[in-house]
């Protein structure tokens, strides 16, 4: 017997998962991030990592990484879905790539 196609199901966000404990931990997510990343890489291209971008951006995309967790309007935003009116190719998600130092999508 042959299952039915499954059709593609957007995430969805969790109204009462608590995301308040992370909100105020959002540089610390942030700095656990830039380790994580400088971690997976071989040392020889540990300077790949971009710092900088990561000290600037990362903090306020933790941070609504977390609130769309909780909030389907947040996960809109942050994936660019919602961008009426706006360009679709502002989404945070979509400086991903720039913020991690990935040349390309299997490096990101």
């Amino acid at each position: 017997m042959v299952d039915p196609p499954r059709t593609h199901q957007p995430p969805r966000a969790i109204a009462e998962l608590p995301v308040e404990t992370l909100l105020t931990r959002s540089d610390e997510l942030a700095r656990r991030w830039a380790i994580a990343l400088i971690l997976a890489r071989p040392a020889d291209e540990i300077g790949e990592v971009p710092l900088e971008d990561l000290a600037r951006q990362a903090p306020a995309l933790c941070a609504q990484a977390v609130r769309a967790l909780q909030s389907d309007a947040e996960l809109e935003r942050l994936s660019g879905r919602s961008a009426r009116g706006a360009r679709a190719d502002s989404a945070a998600a979509r400086e991903l790539p720039a913020i991690c130092g990935a040349r390309d999508a299997a490096a990101l």
